[in-house]
């Protein structure tokens, strides 16, 4: 079933680019059903619904947006911010051990 595309089986970015790409070969689609097989224990199933509900459901949903541009923003200035973080502990440090 999942050589021939029927189920999805790995992490959310698997499910992610799979539903990205059925989007794209269908040209779009109302929805998608999952199908609870619950072959795992009870806790692998709801950590399975927990997983899509926290990663795959907000991308599509826009609500991580925000969330990934900050993300990237730090990611292309962590040279900068590292800088003011060193400038800003070194003068902590002079100006404590002024009061000394």
């Amino acid at each position: 079933m999942v050589d021939i595309g029927s189920w999805v089986v790995g992490t959310p970015d698997d499910l992610i680019k799979y539903i990205k790409e059925l989007d794209h070969d269908t040209g779009g689609f109302g929805g998608l059903m999952i199908q609870a097989t619950e072959w795992g224990t009870r806790e692998q199933v709801m950590h399975s619904y927990e997983l899509i509900a926290r990663y795959v459901m907000p991308h599509f949903q826009g609500s991580l947006t925000n969330l990934e541009a900050s993300y990237q923003w730090g990611v292309d200035n962590v040279a900068n911010i590292e800088e003011k973080r060193r400038v800003a502990v070194n003068k902590a440090i002079d100006d404590y051990e002024k009061t000394q």
